[in-house]
């Protein structure tokens, strides 16, 4: 889909990820929510999604932990 990367600025092949990311904002203060889109190039989509998929089982081992107690 034709447009401009909003992260790196790139003119062609973005995708419109569903939960927005400020670029200029510290990693953990990135999202503005499920009702925001960005426009995101293959690359820049790919560590995103990346990013989102590795904090989430991060944040689901370290509650597994707390729930069994180890």
């Amino acid at each position: 889909m034709p447009g401009k990367c909003n992260y790196c600025g790139k003119k062609f092949g973005v995708r419109a990820y569903n939960g927005g990311m400020n670029a200029n904002a510290p990693a953990n203060d990135r999202s503005f929510g499920v009702n925001s889109k960005i426009s995101l190039c293959f690359d820049c989509y790919e560590r995103r999604l990346i990013e989102v998929q590795t904090k989430y089982w991060k944040d689901h081992l370290a509650e597994e932990k707390l729930r069994s107690g180890a």
